[in-house]
């Protein structure tokens, strides 16, 4: 006998029959969701190895954490490429730095270390 929870949506009466289908998946999709979250909590929060016990304050922590997506945003690809340009210039700047004997060495030095600098902070802003 599978686990049932009946769940009373107001209004959803005057819903036809693959309306209330979708929505009746979508609820039962979402607690999955949240239950999975809690008993994360719980198994993060349970000291001892003694069975595991979810607690309202568990849902609700679950339910702050689902609704406010506290998950960070994936950065776009320009943020990532700004942060692999201002890496490999820091190598390049470093590579120029043995090299200040000569006059190019100490341009190349000047040039990526200021695109070292710039592409850093413009992919931390970004």
């Amino acid at each position: 006998m599978p686990d049932e929870l009946r769940v009373v949506v107001p209004g959803s009466d005057g819903l036809l029959g693959p309306t209330k289908h979708a929505l009746e998946t979508s609820v039962t999709k979402y607690g999955r969701e949240l239950l999975r979250e809690a008993q994360r909590l719980e198994s993060r929060n349970r000291a001892n190895t003694g069975p595991a016990q979810v607690t309202v304050r568990d849902v609700r922590d679950a339910e702050i954490i689902k609704s406010r997506n506290l998950t960070p945003p994936k950065k776009d690809m320009v943020a990532q490429g700004l942060w692999v340009t201002a890496s490999v210039s820091g190598i390049a700047t470093g590579w120029f730095g043995n090299q200040t004997q000569e006059t190019w060495g100490v341009i190349g030095l000047f040039v990526c270390g200021l695109i070292m600098v710039v592409s850093g902070l413009l992919g931390y802003l970004k």
